[in-house]
């Protein structure tokens, strides 16, 4: 062991970065939000959340459903997940059975996804100030 310690704020999407430029042997681990030791509750944080719209002016605002509909059911998530690892913002992803292998074989993902339920968009969230300070 070296006895150095790096630390830096990041999201899911640093994963796939590490990974790929992390010399052979390089060992790395995600936590959870460090918080003052006599912290109590949940810890929040921000996200940047992205949404989907079907515009008023849609040709075919069925066909739009009906395609958006497979992009954000369980099926859809998940590939999500594997193609980006990026979170779906969903309720209780973190204890969905259906996620269960993609977090056994992916483990640095759960930390994120049990922050998940955490997350605040910047625009509505009553605890930003304290999340930012």
């Amino acid at each position: 062991m070296s006895s150095i310690i790096a630390t830096r704020f990041t999201g899911p999407w640093e994963i796939a970065h590490a990974e790929k430029f992390k010399p052979e042997d390089f060992k790395y681990e995600y936590t959870y939000m460090p918080v003052p030791d006599d912290h109590k509750g949940p810890v929040y944080t921000y996200g940047d959340p992205k949404n989907i719209v079907i515009f008023k002016t849609c040709k075919n605002p069925q066909t739009a459903w009906n395609y958006i509909k497979t992009i954000i059911n369980n099926e859809g998530d998940l590939k999500l997940l594997e193609i980006t690892n990026q979170l779906p913002r969903r309720k209780n992803l973190n204890s969905d059975p259906y996620f269960d292998e993609y977090f056994v074989n992916n483990p640095k993902m759960k930390i994120f996804a049990d922050q998940s339920s955490y997350v605040r968009g910047t625009d509505a969230s009553p605890v930003l100030k304290e999340v930012l300070i």
